[in-house]
């Protein structure tokens, strides 16, 4: 199958704006600087530094998106240790700039939590 860049944003803006409008309309978005547990049923965004995050859906999934967190300088340290994400369900990658795509890294991933990928053609 192929998806055209432009294909594949907009399906990437789609979810990530569906990810969090629930949260919105239900009236529970946190502030940026408040840390709060995801309950079941809530929707978390964390900035992993950079353009890097760490989505978790309100049924406990987890999606990270450009993945950078081994040599980020301002990825939070308990993510920088191998197996630390617990389970990864999918993994985004934009592009394969190193800002957004380190080899290292995805390779660790994909090996540690068998993910199921969405990536433009330039990463296969």
């Amino acid at each position: 199958m192929s998806v055209s860049r432009r294909q594949f944003f907009k399906g990437l803006g789609a979810a990530i704006g569906m990810v969090g409008l629930h949260g919105f309309f239900k009236g529970e978005i946190a502030h940026a600087a408040e840390k709060k547990p995801i309950g079941e049923g809530k929707v978390g965004i964390e900035w992993l530094g950079h353009g890097s995050f760490l989505f978790t859906s309100c049924k406990g999934k987890k999606i990270l998106l450009d993945p950078w967190t081994s040599t980020n300088p301002k990825c939070p340290g308990k993510y920088r240790k191998k197996g630390s994400f617990g389970a990864v369900d999918l993994i985004l990658w934009t592009h394969g700039h190193v800002d957004h795509f380190m080899l290292p890294d995805a390779k660790e991933l994909v090996a540690d939590y068998q993910p199921k990928i969405v990536a433009p053609w330039e990463l296969s």
